[in-house]
């Protein structure tokens, strides 16, 4: 018996993969219904569960998830002095990981509208991305750069 190497692995993922992620799927979104207040306020919660749907390919859900994370973001956490997981860390470090974070989400939301083929909108995201370039002047050359090579890229490859 022979099956060609595309079709195995779409057995497989259909077999083992899309349950697998439906299950974790499905515990997300308990927590959300058990506890609200908390999954709406949880940029991780809320990211993973965006995750989740973009792979299950339910993008209007993921977008949804993504931007509810954006704003979560950028309100408890972007540029805010104040939050406990900045303990120990000194400021330029804090601000390195804030700006990692806001183009992981920004960078997920493009990533949402090209899969939905408005790459008009992806390229806004990444638009978005690079209004940071100034903002980020003083941290270390390399993270910078790693930062927004892939931006580069991706604004490259939808031209």
């Amino acid at each position: 018996f022979y099956m060609p190497t595309k079709a195995a692995s779409g057995m497989v993922l259909y077999m083992f993969t899309v349950p697998a992620l439906k299950k974790s799927l499905n515990a997300h979104l308990y927590l959300f219904k058990k506890y609200p207040q908390i999954a709406n306020e949880d940029i991780d919660v809320l990211g993973r569960t965006g995750d989740l749907y973009e792979t299950l390919e339910k993008f209007d859900k993921s977008l949804s998830m993504y931007k509810k994370q954006l704003d979560v973001f950028k309100r408890k956490y972007f540029k805010n002095l104040t939050y406990p997981e900045r303990e120990g860390l000194t400021g330029l470090q804090a601000k390195t990981e804030e700006y990692k974070y806001i183009i992981k989400i920004h960078r997920s939301i493009a990533g949402v509208y090209n899969a939905m083929k408005q790459y008009d909108k992806g390229m806004a995201e990444y638009r978005k991305i690079l209004q940071f370039l100034p903002d980020t002047k003083d941290l270390d050359k390399y993270v910078r750069q790693d930062m927004f090579r892939d931006v580069f890229v991706s604004i490259g490859s939808h031209k």
